[in-house]
Formats: structure tokens, C-alpha cells, sequence
């Protein structure tokens, strides 16, 4: 085996031809390494040889009958080890970003939902994808919508009753709730009609949320005009108001599916229950990396059959 030094040359690394050189490295024989790598012996030192001259350094020299690393071999050995573990890392990492197994990926809820809905399902991913980064944005529901559409979000789990440019993969009908004061006449009560609220005063989320804008559109179709409303942006907060009799809190089937009590009615209007669509939003102008669709089909099982979506089934209509 002859091998040239060749001074300054440098080039870029083939890494096929680091692999070749890590083979004879770690056996210090060419004929063994030719084995291993399936490749003849003149063209594994031909190989070799074009490795010296591109780093132009001496890899390897011979001591009698003895292969052996110089000290520029000895040099360079692990570090080009460690390259072609990053190369097969970074290959096994596109691999799993083709695959939707790896990537980032950036959702919008409210809080109520991301409790109620994404904490679960994002539990199941990390589980079954552990490559996949999340990244969260809460705010009501109008600004979901408006983080989708700038591209702040990659998709957002809203409701979009009329935004076209959008794409919606329909997930569950949100149904409105009464939490009642302690006394209340409906306590107990199968439903809750809206024309029954009377003119106790009413807590609500804040205008901006879905929930609200339910409501506010049903009490315009009931023809209902309720001025003593106090407004929150916590589900939590009002149930607490609820409870405490400050008046009548209209939550959302998200929120309820959360808590284990049974001072909840749902809402009606004309015996139909108050719900609308909620959907999976994403912009389809804008690109949607591999790693939603894994998220998507993380969704699908938790609405439709999964043991921990049970009780969220219980107060949602899902439509997957």
C-alpha cells in the first residue's frame, strides 16, 4: 500500500471515503477492512490514497509488516468518528422528519382546551413521537384565528364559521353550559332553555372568545337582551363566581369535561342544544410541516376511541 503526502491540499469530505479510512483504522489492515466494506483492496488504497492528498496529511504508515496510524491519523481518527455519527444522526433525522416522527411544530387553543383536549393528545405524542418539538400559543378565539393566518401558529384547534381561506379538519361540536348558583330553580334540571336565565346576572368569557360569541348569537336568536354580564378570561374563575352565587356562569362543553361536579345544565334554545363546529384550522397558503399530520391522527384517536377521551366524549359531539 503507497500512500502520497501531499502539502496544503484540503477538499471536501467525502464520507464514504471516512468511512474507509475509520474501517483500516480500527483494523490496520487494509485486506480486513476491504472485507468489511465490500470493496476491493486496490481501490480501498486508491481511496486512501486521494484522502492523503485531498487533507494532505499522511493517514496511516508502515512499520515492517505493520499498518499503523501517524499521528496526523492518530489526529484525526476519533474526529471523523464523530462526524459520521453526526452524519447518521442527521440522516436518521431527515428520515424521521419525511416520516412526520421529528420536526417543530407551533398549535393555538384556548386555555380551556388545551387542558381539556391538547394536554392529553400532546401527552400521546411525545409517547409515540418523541422527535417532535411542540410549541403553544393560548388566546381566545378570534386571535387564534389571526395567529393562523400571520403564520404565528402552524394550526390552531378554533372555531371558524366563516374564514374560507382556511383549512378545517372538523374535530367536535362545542355545546354550551349554565354552572348554577347554589338555590338556582333549574338545579338538577336535565337542560336549560335560555329564555329560562331570567334576569339574574349572567358571567361570561370575555368577547373574543368562542364560547361568548355562542352565546351572544343565541341570545340575539332568542331575542334575549342580558345587560348584568361580568366577563372573565378564566373558566375557572367563573365556575368559582358560580358557586359562590354570584350568578349563572355559560361555559363550554371543554371546560365542564374538566370538573367532577354535577351543577352543570346544558344550554338549550328551542330544545336544540347551543354548539357549533370545532376545527383543526391551519392556512393553506402557508407550508404545514410533516409533523401535523402525526398530530392530527393523534386527534383522531382521542376523540374517537381512546379510554382518556372518554369523559370529553361525554359533553362534546366529535365529528371524527
Amino acid at each position: 500500500m503507497h500512500f502520497v503526502h501531499k502539502q496544503g491540499a484540503g477538499a471536501m469530505l467525502n464520507l464514504r471515503t471516512v468511512q474507509l479510512f475509520i474501517a483500516v483504522a480500527e483494523r490496520l489492515s487494509v485486506s480486513r477492512a476491504a472485507t468489511a466494506m465490500h470493496i476491493s483492496q486496490s481501490a480501498l488504497s486508491r481511496q486512501i490514497q486521494g484522502l492523503e492528498e485531498d487533507l494532505g496529511v499522511r493517514l496511516f504508515e508502515r512499520i515492517g509488516k505493520r499498518l499503523a496510524l501517524t499521528a496526523e491519523g492518530e489526529d484525526l481518527l476519533p474526529k471523523m468518528s464523530q462526524l459520521l455519527q453526526q452524519a447518521n444522526g442527521l440522516s436518521d433525522r431527515i428520515h424521521r422528519l419525511h416520516n412526520g416522527e421529528a420536526g417543530y411544530l407551533s398549535l393555538g387553543a384556548t386555555p380551556q382546551t388545551i387542558e381539556a383536549l391538547l394536554a392529553p393528545v400532546l401527552r400521546a405524542l411525545r409517547r409515540n413521537h418523541s422527535g417532535i418539538e411542540i410549541h403553544l400559543v393560548e388566546g381566545p378565539n378570534e386571535r387564534l384565528l389571526d395567529y393562523v393566518e400571520s403564520g404565528t401558529v402552524h394550526a390552531a384547534i378554533a372555531w371558524a364559521p366563516h374564514e374560507q381561506k382556511f383549512e378545517r379538519l372538523d374535530l367536535f361540536k362545542a355545546r354550551l353550559y349554565a354552572v348554577l348558583p347554589p338555590g338556582h330553580a333549574a338545579e338538577g334540571a336535565q337542560e336549560l332553555d335560555l329564555t329560562q336565565l331570567g334576569d339574574g346576572p349572567i358571567l361570561s368569557l370575555r368577547r373574543g372568545f368562542m364560547t361568548r360569541s355562542m352565546f351572544d348569537q343565541a341570545c340575539e336568536d332568542a331575542g334575549l337582551r342580558l345587560n348584568r354580564i361580568t366577563e372573565s378570561a378564566s373558566t375557572q374563575t367563573l365556575w368559582a363566581l358560580a358557586r359562590s352565587g354570584m350568578g349563572v356562569a355559560v361555559v363550554s362543553s371543554s371546560a365542564v369535561s374538566q370538573w367532577h361536579h354535577k351543577d352543570v345544565v346544558p344550554l338549550t334554545l328551542n330544545g336544540h342544544w347551543v354548539e357549533e363546529v370545532v376545527s383543526a384550522v391551519r392556512n393553506v397558503e402557508r407550508y404545514q410541516p410533516l409533523a401535523l399530520q402525526a398530530f392530527q391522527a393523534e386527534l383522531r384517536s382521542f376523540l374517537r376511541d381512546s379510554p382518556e377521551g372518554s369523559r370529553f366524549r361525554q359533553f362534546a359531539t366529535t365529528l371524527l
